[in-house]
């Protein structure tokens, strides 16, 4: 990079690119780091971002031999009794395990996933490491204090919860439970618990295409593959649609959703349906943040401004002290700009994409040093993702198109449940008249209700944002005043140590430094001026320098309190 600057050819995508290889070469923990700092925008510049999405995750397996050993170490059972079938070769290599296909000996095929093996004692040394670097680069202000510490329990939190394949069942098991329930378009493979354990997980085989091979094919322009596939049943208009309404179920409905759709872990079977795999990365939303987010794109399928904007900072509470009128307004003008470029015909699919909408939301949220929370981070992730593989697969797909088509379902799903619960409460029994004028009661009830707090609501969010502007302001004074203060309060214990060494220890060489620096600095009118400050006792001198030191704290104490993030409700 130093040769780069000499000879006038640096730039951010030959440092990126030069970033992105350094990682390669560390190994399968620093590809972890860089896969997290790849949706960081809000920490590092976006071109950065773009090319440590590239990053892939091919490590060389481990031998046959290795992985009979970790089976049977386990299981406790050698491979040969728990399958009939076990391949020699596997059919997936990353930085945590391996992946092999199996059958079991009532016939079922498996893909068996194996542990590598220290992988755990390496990542948790390397995590370790990576703490203390971050603290150092925090100290000597390489990075802004705090702004590491929510990557490195992101990177922690992924880490162990991948580590761990117990953990990866049961997300994949309850994630197959609720599709089953409520989306038609997706599943997850079936999980054999009895085979599974913290370092071995065995799941169905599912046969079907994986969106990679798609992608790739795409890329190539091979016309004689997308054809095959196109006579193999593969609609990928079809599958791009299901794909964004699979998304907007898992962020509105389902309790979680994969925080690591990439196109390895997606598979479309021959009956058009979409499986998930790799559940070892999940995310959660907040109730809060699941509505604001609701609200935003509804907001943006209305092609509402002021509503995008009022949603997503909503999302983002609790704001640090900022000008919250200049970042309102960079965020009208970026997401005016987004709105305008997604509606516009002749735009393409990166520009149409959501993950422009986050883009836009990280770099005018990290020019306003506001830190993202895990939650955001994972759902971010996943938008990025998700619109990798959908507009790839359909160019033209309208994501807010789609999100009117999910939200007309969704009405429709409730609306058939609400009629199954009146048909159950009218077959009680004799009561049932009764039953049905209190059920019609309570409906009007309810509907006045709902509409009382839908009105409350509007202005709800109206003083809300009046809430948010006046104490936001408030504490960006408040924090510019304290730190004048304290400024002042420094120079004056400044001059009291200059004024008690000269007064009673002339001749110390830290005085005659001092004074040599103030003189230098200051002409001798300084000087002067300590010198018709009235002599008084040292021990005097000493408490009102202690004073001084307690303010000092107090007032670094109280720039603390005042740059802590503040929520509405606060």
């Amino acid at each position: 990079m130093f040769l780069d600057r000499l000879q006038g050819s640096a730039t951010l995508v030959r440092n990126a690119v030069r970033l992105r290889e350094t990682i390669e070469r560390l190994g399968p923990s620093a590809i972890k780091i860089g896969q997290q700092l790849s949706i960081r925008t809000d920490l590092i510049p976006q071109e950065f971002s773009d090319e440590l999405i590239a990053l892939l995750d091919n490590v060389p397996p481990f031998t046959l031999e290795v992985a009979h050993q970790l089976v049977k170490q386990e299981l406790s059972q050698p491979v040969e009794v728990l399958f009939s079938e076990f391949s020699e070769e596997p059919i997936g290599s990353a930085s945590i395990a391996c992946v092999y296909k199996a059958r079991l000996h009532t016939g079922e095929v498996v893909a068996v996933k194996i542990r590598r093996p220290e992988v755990t004692q390496i990542l948790v040394s390397d995590l370790a490491v990576i703490s203390i670097l971050c603290r150092f680069a925090e100290f000597t202000g390489i990075i802004e204090r705090g702004k590491s510490e929510p990557v490195v329990q992101e990177l922690r939190r992924m880490l162990l919860d991948e580590l761990n394949f117990l953990v990866e069942a049961r997300q994949t098991e309850l994630f197959r439970e609720d599709a089953a329930k409520t989306n038609r378009y997706v599943t997850a493979p079936k999980v054999f618990r009895h085979f599974s354990t913290s370092g071995v997980l065995v799941t169905e085989f599912i046969e079907g295409v994986f969106l990679l091979q798609v992608l790739d094919g795409i890329q190539r322009g091979d016309e004689a593959y997308l054809k095959s596939l196109s006579t193999q049943g593969y609609n990928l208009q079809m599958i791009s649609r299901r794909l964004m309404n699979v998304f907007y179920w898992q962020l509105f409905e389902n309790p979680f959703f994969h925080a690591d759709p990439h196109p390895s872990n997606v598979v479309v079977k021959p009956d058009g349906k979409i499986v998930l795999i790799d559940f070892g990365a999940t995310g959660t939303l907040t109730s809060k943040y699941r509505r604001d987010l609701l609200l935003f794109v509804q907001s943006l399928a209305e092609g509402s401004i002021e509503g995008m904007v009022r949603y997503m900072i909503a999302s983002l509470e609790p704001l640090p002290p900022l000008n919250l009128e200049a970042y309102t307004n960079e965020m009208y003008h970026a997401m005016r700009e987004y709105l305008f470029t997604a509606r516009s015909k002749h735009s393409n699919w990166q520009e149409r994409s959501s993950g422009r909408a986050m883009t836009a939301l990280t770099e005018v949220s990290r020019k306003y040093n506001i830190v993202m929370r895990a939650d955001v981070l994972r759902y971010i992730r996943a938008s990025f993702q998700f619109d990798s593989i959908v507009y790839r697969l359909n160019p033209d797909l309208d994501s807010r198109k789609e999100f009117r088509r999910y939200l007309r379902q969704r009405t429709k799903r409730i609306r058939k449940e609400m009629r199954k619960s009146r048909k159950q409460i009218s077959s009680i029994g004799s009561n049932t008249a009764s039953l049905q004028l209190l059920n019609g009661k309570w409906q009007e009830r309810l509907s006045n209700l709902d509409s009382t707090l839908s009105f409350l609501s509007n202005h709800t969010v109206q003083l809300e944002w009046l809430f948010r502007r006046r104490v936001s302001g408030l504490m960006l004074l408040l924090a510019w005043i304290v730190s004048i203060v304290r400024t002042i309060a420094a120079a004056v214990l400044v001059l009291v140590l200059w004024t008690w060494c000269r007064q009673y220890h002339p001749l110390w060489p830290i005085s005659r430094f001092i004074d040599a620096g103030f003189t230098f600095c200051f002409s001798s009118d300084l000087q002067m001026l300590v010198a018709h400050i009235p002599t008084l006792s040292e021990r005097l001198w000493f408490w009102v320098s202690l004073a001084l030191v307690v303010l000092l704290f107090s007032l670094q104490s109280l720039m603390e309190n005042l740059q802590t993030p503040k929520s509405k409700v606060e």
